[in-house]
C-alpha cells in the first residue's frame, strides 16, 4: 500500500451530515485541516469551506472519487446496519488502492468483546489491512433524547417506555465523540488504539427523567417494560422483526450493566472531561420544552 506524507491534511468525512459526522466535519474545518465531506446528497448541504463529495454505501461507484488524494478518513456505517462489513470493506479496499493511510473508525462499546460483532469484524480488517488506526468505541449517545422515538415518547407521553430495568448507562454527549475524534485525526499520538468513549458517570433512566423534569420544570417519568411489552410497543411503531429483536437483546445486555463502565478516555484525549447528563439537558434544554 502506498502511503501519502503524513504533513498532508486532507481528511475524508464520511456521514457527515449525520449526528456526529456534521460535527467532526466542522471541528477540523476550525482547526484549519482540509475536509471532504461525504453525503449522498451534497448538493443538499451546505458547510463552508469543505469540499462536498457524493458517497453512497450502496453504490461503489461513488468509493474511488470519495477517496481521491485523501489521507485520512474518519468512517462511519449506516446506522442499524447489522453487517456493515458488507459494504465498507470493499469501501477500505478502495481506500487503500488510493493510498489513504489512516482511518478513525466510529465503532460501538464492547466491540472488543464481540468477535461474531459486525463492527468488530470491521475493526479487524483495518487493523489487518495496513492502515494506521483508531477505534472509537463510545456508549449510547444522549442525542437519542433529543430526536428520534426516545424524544417523541418523551414529548408526547411525559414519560420514557423501555425495557432497561433499573439498569444504568453511561451516556456520552456526541459532540464529545466529535471532538475526540477531531483531535486523533490529526495527531498520530492515538494511532493503533481502541478508545472506549462514555460519559463521566452511569445514569439510570429513573434518575434520567427526574433530572429533565427538574431543569424543565415538566414532569416526566420512566416506565420499566417487559420485554414483550416492549415487542408489543416496538410493533405498534411500526419497526420490523428484526430491528425489535435486535433492541430487545440490547437491552437485555442492559440489565446485566454492560453499558454502566465509564472511562476518561475523553478528558485524556482532548484534556476536557466529558459532558455530565445535566450539562447535556441545559444545553439542549429547548428541544424539551
Amino acid at each position: 500500500m502506498s502511503q501519502r506524507s503524513c504533513d498532508s491534511n486532507r481528511i475524508l468525512v464520511l456521514g457527515a451530515t449525520g449526528t456526529v459526522g456534521s460535527m467532526v466535519a466542522r471541528l477540523l474545518l476550525q482547526r484549519g485541516s482540509d475536509v471532504v465531506a461525504a453525503s449522498r446528497r451534497p448538493d443538499t448541504w451546505a458547510l463552508p469551506g469543505a469540499e462536498w463529495v457524493s458517497f453512497d454505501y450502496e453504490a461503489p461507484g461513488t468509493f474511488a472519487g470519495a477517496v481521491a488524494d485523501v489521507q485520512s478518513m474518519f468512517m462511519v456505517v449506516r446506522p442499524g446496519d447489522d453487517a456493515p462489513q458488507a459494504t465498507a470493506i470493499p469501501m477500505l479496499e478502495e481506500a487503500r488502492r488510493a493510498g489513504v493511510g489512516k482511518v478513525v473508525l466510529l465503532s460501538a462499546m464492547g466491540a472488543e468483546r464481540r468477535p461474531e460483532f459486525g463492527l468488530r469484524i470491521l475493526e479487524r480488517y483495518i487493523e489487518e489491512s495496513g492502515f494506521r488506526f483508531v477505534h472509537l468505541r463510545p456508549n449510547w449517545f444522549m442525542q437519542l433524547f433529543t430526536a428520534g422515538p426516545l424524544h417523541h415518547d418523551l414529548m408526547t407521553t411525559g414519560a420514557l417506555h423501555l425495557p432497561a430495568g433499573d439498569a444504568a448507562i453511561s451516556y456520552i454527549d456526541a459532540a464529545d465523540i466529535a471532538q475526540v475524534a477531531a483531535r486523533v485525526l490529526t495527531t498520530a499520538e492515538y494511532d493503533g488504539q481502541g478508545l472506549t468513549l462514555t460519559g463521566p458517570e452511569p445514569i439510570s433512566h429513573a434518575q434520567l427523567t427526574g433530572e429533565l423534569s427538574a431543569f424543565t420544570g415538566r414532569i416526566f417519568r420512566y416506565v420499566a417494560l417487559s420485554e414483550e411489552q416492549a415487542r408489543a410497543g416496538l410493533a405498534s411503531g411500526g419497526f420490523s422483526e428484526a430491528r425489535i429483536e435486535r433492541l430487545i437483546q440490547f437491552y437485555r445486555l442492559v440489565r446485566t450493566g454492560v453499558c454502566a463502565p465509564t472511562s476518561d478516555a475523553t478528558q485524556r484525549v482532548t484534556g476536557a472531561p466529558a459532558a455530565t447528563w445535566q450539562q447535556f439537558v441545559q444545553r439542549n434544554l429547548a428541544a424539551f420544552l
